[in-house]
């Protein structure tokens, strides 16, 4: 009988797992493109290599309900974060390469809900907080 009931029990669980899932893609469909931001040192994988990236637009107010809990954003207002909104064709970035900052220009590339970005080379830039995804 306690098997019967865990089984319910994570049945139930997993039921409302599904709920939460569909509810959120329906809310992502609904909101249209996401906004990315990346904020001043956020690092990225350029050649191979963990580098921290800067970039020339304002980084936006936080949302008053996160500033709530975690407080102002010290960024916020300064013109050094990586802003791709869905129209961003291209961005200009400051990469700190061998100590010093190398200024680039990637493009951002869209297909359904993947958005990536490629230097000049051709290359694509991989986020280096992230293990590469395995196909």
């Amino acid at each position: 009988m306690k098997n019967f009931l865990f089984s319910l029990a994570v049945l139930a669980f997993l039921a409302g797992c599904d709920a939460v899932n569909e509810a959120a893609t329906k809310v992502i469909q609904e909101s249209g493109p996401m906004t990315l931001v990346f904020h001043p040192g956020y690092k990225m994988l350029v050649d191979g290599k963990p580098s921290p990236i800067f970039g020339t637009d304002e980084c936006p107010k936080a949302d008053p309900f996160m500033k709530a809990f975690f407080g102002p954003d010290p960024d916020e207002g300064d013109k050094s974060c990586v802003v791709v909104a869905p129209e961003t064709k291209s961005v200009e970035v400051l990469i700190s390469s061998a100590g010093r900052p190398v200024k680039e220009t990637w493009t951002v590339e869209r297909n359904k809900d993947l958005t990536t970005l490629r230097r000049a080379d051709g290359s694509y830039v991989l986020d280096a907080n992230e293990p590469p995804a395995v196909w």
